[in-house]
Parts: structure tokens; sequence; C-alpha cells
């Protein structure tokens, strides 16, 4: 079977952790320069051939116009975000944000034409990541579009960035436990990377998201690649400094 899959990168951040430091030119979080390049075209050439289309969900202000003919150059979609930037749980971001998308926001019907939705975020650069494979994978697994599905984007047994311990049965995860510096029986130390595949009955069955591991297939897709948070204050300074 043929999935349709939107590749959806996150580019309406407000980015207080690096607003101190933007210059002249980079008057939002995705159009920060490394090297040569913006966050925005980095996050769109990592995604090209990867999902059937690619869309940038943008901010409906002005500070975000110039990224927005930047997308328009590319020849892409602009989706406005439509729930307004809110202090909330990490963990209820992602859902909360693509639940009013997906049934609130003027956009609804074009994300209801995909079977998925991958999202990543427009300040994170990966390297030998295979994105495709992840999106083959996803698809590999999902029987019916409208079954509570998500991938995750992980490595296994690094220190950085967030760890938790997943209870595995093969690819599927089926358990969680935060770290507290040890392993705990067969759970398994993963860092998340930020690149989520939902299927269609994720967000068709939001509550469902509340629930996890009961009423949800997740999956974890391994990767061996790398990735550097450019939202990090930190970070932009490093790569300023080359």
């Amino acid at each position: 079977m043929s999935y349709r899959t939107v590749g959806l990168i996150l580019a309406a951040g407000e980015g207080t952790r690096v607003r101190s430091i933007l210059e002249e030119d980079e008057p939002v979080k995705g159009m920060i320069k490394i090297g040569n390049s913006r966050l925005i075209d980095l996050a769109i050439d990592f995604l090209d051939g990867a999902p059937t289309e690619i869309a940038v969900l943008s901010f409906p202000s002005e500070e975000y116009s110039t990224l927005e003919k930047r997308v328009n150059e590319r020849g892409l979609r602009i989706l406005h975000q439509q729930a307004k930037h809110k202090k909330i749980s990490r963990l209820l971001e992602l859902p909360y944000i693509l639940i009013m998308q997906y049934f609130f926001s003027k956009n609804k019907e074009y994300f209801r034409g995909f079977d998925s939705i991958l999202t990543m975020p427009s300040d994170l650069v990966y390297e030998n990541v295979d994105i495709g494979g992840m999106v083959r994978f996803h698809n590999s697994k999902l029987g019916d579009p409208l079954d509570s599905q998500i991938t995750i984007l992980s490595k296994r047994g690094v220190s950085e960035g967030r760890r938790d311990l997943f209870k595995m049965d093969g690819d599927r995860i089926v358990g969680m436990r935060k770290y507290k510096g040890q392993e705990i029986g067969d759970y398994e130390v993963s860092t998340q990377a930020g690149i989520y595949i939902f299927s269609k009955g994720i967000l068709r069955n939001p509550l469902r998201v509340l629930f996890k591991f009961k009423y949800n297939r997740i999956f974890r897709y391994l990767t061996s690649g790398t990735w550097v948070d450019y939202g990090s204050h930190e970070n932009v300074v490093k790569a300023r400094d080359r």
C-alpha cells in the first residue's frame, strides 16, 4: 500500500533561548545562519525526497515574513500555527499544536489528505540520519492509517540530550521510565532526536496521545547519526566562532 506523508518543519517557535543573540538579518530562529546556510534551508534540504510533501509551520506575525519569503522561494507551502505560544509541558506541546492544526486551522483539509505527519524542529541539524528510511519504516508498521501509531527517531546509549529507559518488544516501545543513572531490568537507554511521525489515527483520537502505550503503537527507529541543537545559545555562538 502507498501511504502519503507530509513533512512538517516546525519554525513557529519563539526562540527564547537565542533571541538575545539574533542578528539583524535573523529576525526569527529559523533564519539563523550556520555557515553559508540558514536553519530553514538546512531543514528543507534534509527532508527533501523523504516525505510525499514538505510544509513549513510559521507564525502569523510580521517578524516571520522574511522566513516565509525564503520558504516561498523554495516553492513550499506555508502553514500558520493556529495555537498561540503557550507555556505548557514539553510532553504536551507537540500534540497540542498538531491537534489545533488538524481540527481548527484553515489548513485542516490539507492535513487530512495525508496518512501521517512527520514533524521536525527547524533548529536541529542532522548528519548521517536516513530520514527516508524512517518514513519507510513507519509505513511498514502502519497497517491502516487510522491506527494510533507514533514512530520516534532515537539513538541508543548516548549521554547528551533527553534520555529515557524504553521497555522494548522488538522495535516497539511498550513502556518507558525516566532515566535515573542506572538501567532498570531490561529497559534500554535511548535519546530522542526530535523527529516524530504521527499517523492520522493519533490525530483523529487525540485523547489517546495522553494514554500513550495502552492505546497507541509506538515504534523506535534507531539512527547512528548525530544532531546539533541550534536553538541553544551556546551552540549558535560556537558556530559563529568557527
